[in-house]
């Protein structure tokens, strides 16, 4: 009988064990966030490898964070364009729906046709993008304004190099978007990559990149509480290799699609 209770003894705290094991490795693999009440600043950089004034900008991009001190109110993407790769080097980070973007962001906008490198914050373009003071207080006045729009992305390790991104968005009670259907928004980005450029207008340069979108989706259009589960591959950079998945993040917004306005971003990197 004393062997009988010290083996169903010794088995309930091997399963509690277990589970409590089980527990801190689902937590340590899954992470997840929440938008503030607040307004984040959407950062969107149009940029190319064949273009040779982008270099500056993308190094901008870069440096974001360290010019900013509350730089978790920012939101900053590299979307690559595909309009130069027929001009001498192919862009290997280039997707034609990133033209795309940049375009439909155009016709919102007052600017006339699109060009690298331009810069667009929280929908509108931002040509002054070299001036500290005059970003930081377009970065101030956004973060100033209540959140319109509601975001939580969860991010999980999957088998076979993917990653589960999870979102739900919904736009906030009491807020008057022209829009009938506000529009969401989910991209994986990457940091830490470096690429050596062997033709066009770069021939001979190294080139490093941050914030780079690698993954897209959407538009997603809202209607009340949206939610979203997909299923994401792992980059693969130009030496076969998948990218290492602490160098990635997700990002997401909402934006109005009749007026550009974005309405709330959200960033998450890799746990």
């Amino acid at each position: 009988m004393k062997t009988s209770t010290y083996l169903l003894a010794a088995f309930h705290a091997m399963t509690a064990l277990l589970t409590s094991s089980a527990a801190s490795a689902a937590s340590a693999a899954q992470c997840e966030k929440q938008s503030p009440a607040h307004r984040l600043a959407l950062v969107e950089l149009y940029t190319s490898e064949g273009c040779n004034s982008c270099p500056p900008a993308d190094r901008w991009l870069r440096r974001i964070d360290t010019r900013n001190t509350t730089d978790r109110d920012i939101v900053p993407l590299a979307l690559h364009v595909d309009y130069w790769d027929s001009l001498g080097w192919r862009d290997v980070f280039s997707q034609h729906i990133f033209t795309e973007r940049q375009e439909q962001l155009t016709r919102l906008g007052t600017t006339r046709f699109s060009y690298t490198p331009e810069l667009f914050v929280n929908g509108r373009e931002f040509r002054n993008w070299r001036s500290e003071e005059e970003f930081r207080s377009a970065m101030k006045a956004i973060n100033a304004k209540p959140a319109a729009a509601n975001i939580h992305l969860t991010w999980t390790p999957a088998t076979d190099n993917r990653i589960k991104i999870e979102a739900e968005f919904s736009a906030i009670d009491g807020h008057k978007t022209g829009s009938a259907a506000p529009q969401a928004y989910v991209a994986v980005y990457e940091n830490r990559l470096s690429n050596k450029v062997s033709a066009g207008e770069n021939n001979g340069a190294t080139l490093q990149h941050d914030y780079v979108v690698r993954q897209w989706k959407g538009p997603i259009y809202l209607d009340g509480k949206t939610a979203i589960a997909d299923i994401f591959k792992l980059p693969v950079g130009r030496d076969g290799k998948h990218a290492d998945v602490s160098n990635l993040g997700v990002a997401a917004f909402v934006q109005d699609s009749k007026t550009g306005e974005i309405l709330q971003a959200l960033a998450l990197p890799a746990c």
